[in-house]
C-alpha cells in the first residue's frame, strides 16, 4: 500500500510541476514532466489530457493529441472533456463522421454541456449542414443564455446564409454584454458590408482593431470595404497592414494584388500574385489574373501558361475560361476564343463578362443579330455592360 501511495503521490508531484510550466508557457518542460508523471503511473489520466492539449492547441501535432485522447477516453470513458478535445483533433485529422461520434458521447455524458454542443454545431459548419449548426447553437444558449460564443457563431451561420439581419441581431446580444468582444464587431461589419452598408462596416471594424490590433481580419475586411466605396488608397492600406501582422496571408496579397492591377501597376500587381502563388500554389484566382497582367504587358506566352495551369487544376473555373479567351483573341485566334467563352457560359449561364465578350466576338465575326442576343442577356445581369456596347 505504502509503495502504491508513494507511486501516486510522485506521478501527481510531476503533473503538478508540469502545470506550473504549462502555466508559464514552458511547453516543452510541461511535456517533459507530464511523460515522467505518465512513466510512473500510465494509468494517471490527467498528464494525458494536459499533454493532448497542448499538442492539439499549441503544436499543431495533431496525430500525437489523438494519442494523448484515445488514452483518456480509454481510461475513462466517462470523461465528457476528454471526448470533446478527442473530436477536436479528429476535425484537423479531417475524419467528420468520427469527430460527431466523440461528441454525441460527450453529450451523452453531458446534455447540458455547451462546450460540446458548441463544438457540433462547427462539425455541422464543417460539412455545410449550417440549419443543423443552428439547432446545436440554439440548445447551448438554452442551456447558457450567456454563452457569447455560441451568439457569435450563430450570427456567423445567418450570415452565410444570407440572413443579414438576423445576423447583426446575434452580434448586439454579444456586444450588450461584452462590448469589448472583437470579434463579434468584426462580424458585424462582415454583415453590414453584405447589405451594401460599407460606411458603417467601417466603423465596426475600426472598434474590432482597437480592441485587438493584432486581429488581421478586421483590416482585411476594412480593406474590402474600402474598395466597395472605391477608396483604392486606404484599401491598400488595410491590406498592407494585413501583411505586417501575417505575411503569409494569400487572401491579402491575393487582395493587393488586384488593387494594383486596378490602378494599372501590372508589375507589382503580378509580384503579389507570384507571392499568392508562393504560399498557394493552385490558387486559381492568381493564376488566372496573373495571367491577365500578363496580357497587358504584352507577354502573351506566359499568359496562357497561367491560365491554362488555372483551368487544368480547376476545368469549371468560368472566369479562368472568360480570361483565356481574351487571350486567346489578343493572339488572333478567334475560334479559340468563342470556344472559351462558350465553355465560361456554359459552366456560369450568369457570367456576364463572358456574355459581353462573346457578343463583342460575334459582332466582330459579321452575326450582329446573335451579338445582340448576348449582349442583352450581358445587359441584363450588369447594366453598366450598356455602355461598353454603345
Amino acid at each position: 500500500m505504502t509503495n502504491n501511495n508513494t507511486k501516486t503521490e510522485s506521478a501527481d508531484a510531476w503533473f503538478k510541476q508540469g502545470v506550473l510550466h504549462d502555466q508559464e508557457g514552458n511547453l516543452e518542460n510541461a511535456l517533459e514532466c507530464y511523460q515522467k508523471s505518465i512513466v510512473i503511473d500510465p494509468d494517471f489520466v490527467p498528464p494525458w489530457y494536459n499533454m493532448g492539449a497542448i499538442f492539439l492547441e499549441d503544436l499543431s501535432e495533431y496525430q500525437k493529441a489523438k494519442k494523448c485522447f484515445d488514452k483518456v477516453t480509454k481510461l475513462d470513458p466517462k470523461n465528457a472533456n476528454g471526448w470533446i478535445y478527442k473530436g477536436k483533433t479528429l476535425y484537423y485529422l479531417n475524419k467528420p463522421q468520427e469527430v460527431m461520434e466523440c461528441l454525441d458521447k460527450a453529450i451523452a455524458i453531458d446534455p447540458n454541456d455547451v462546450y460540446a454542443w458548441y463544438n457540433k454545431g462547427w462539425a455541422f459548419i464543417s460539412q455545410g449542414e449550417f440549419e443543423k449548426a443552428i439547432e446545436c447553437y440554439d440548445r447551448a444558449i438554452q442551456i447558457d443564455p450567456k454563452y457569447l460564443d455560441a451568439w457569435n457563431i450563430k450570427g456567423y451561420i445567418f450570415d452565410k446564409l444570407g440572413h443579414y439581419q438576423k445576423a447583426i441581431d446575434c452580434f448586439d446580444v454579444v456586444l450588450e454584454t461584452e462590448p469589448n468582444f472583437a470579434s463579434a464587431w468584426n462580424n458585424k461589419g462582415v454583415s453590414l458590408s453584405n447589405q451594401g452598408q460599407n460606411e458603417m462596416a467601417i466603423t465596426c471594424y475600426n472598434k474590432s482593431i482597437e480592441i485587438d490590433p493584432t486581429y488581421s481580419d478586421p483590416l482585411y475586411n476594412k480593406g474590402r470595404a474600402f474598395y466597395e466605396l472605391g477608396k483604392t488608397q486606404e484599401s491598400l492600406e488595410c491590406l498592407e497592414k494585413v501583411i505586417e501582422i501575417n505575411p503569409k496571408d494569400a487572401n491579402a496579397w491575393y487582395n493587393i494584388g488586384n488593387t494594383l492591377y486596378l490602378l494599372e501597376q501590372d508589375q507589382k500587381a503580378i509580384k503579389c500574385y507570384d507571392r499568392v502563388l508562393g504560399i498557394e500554389p493552385n490558387h486559381i484566382g492568381a493564376l488566372s489574373n496573373k495571367g491577365v497582367a500578363l496580357l497587358d504587358l504584352g507577354q502573351n506566352q506566359e499568359a496562357i501558361e497561367c491560365l491554362d495551369k488555372a483551368i487544368d487544376i480547376d476545368p469549371n473555373n468560368s472566369d479562368a475560361w472568360v480570361n483565356k479567351g481574351i487571350a486567346s483573341e489578343i493572339l488572333g485566334k478567334p475560334q479559340e476564343v468563342l470556344k472559351c467563352f462558350d465553355k465560361a457560359i456554359e459552366i456560369d449561364p450568369s457570367n456576364a463578362k463572358a456574355l459581353l465578350n462573346k457578343a463583342i466576338i460575334l459582332y466582330s465575326l459579321g452575326r450582329p443579330e446573335e451579338a445582340d442576343e448576348f449582349m442583352k442577356k450581358a445587359v441584363e445581369i450588369n447594366p453598366d455592360y450598356a455602355n461598353a456596347w454603345k
